[in-house]
């Protein structure tokens, strides 16, 4: 593929008690909490479908992933363990890292 959008569940069990109404009560329990750790588990088997499948062209192909306040350093890194590269970061208006996009090394 050309591109891949993910948005997995990122927010951990434990952040569920201070999570606002409402966005604990719209949105299913499965589409917003990823683990009880630190929310990263998705993410781990994301980039390793992505490390091991044919999915991303090999020079153009991009992976843009969301990901919660805090979790930049930690996702970079499974990523990176996974043979894949961090392309770009976008912040969001109160520039908050909330996607990195990944590529294939090359």
């Amino acid at each position: 593929f050309d591109f891949v959008f993910c948005n997995p569940p990122y927010i951990s069990l434990k952040e569920e008690i201070g999570l606002p109404d409402a966005v604990k009560l719209h949105e299913p329990h499965v589409a917003l909490f990823g683990d009880s750790e630190k929310g990263l588990d998705p993410y781990k088997h994301v980039a390793e479908r992505l490390s091991t499948d044919e999915i991303l062209k090999k020079n153009t192909g991009k992976a843009l992933v969301e990901i919660g306040i805090g979790q930049a350093r930690d996702i970079k890194a499974i990523f990176e363990e996974r043979g894949l590269c961090l392309y770009k970061t976008v912040k969001d208006p109160c520039s908050i890292e909330r996607c990195l996009i990944f590529q294939r090394k090359r």
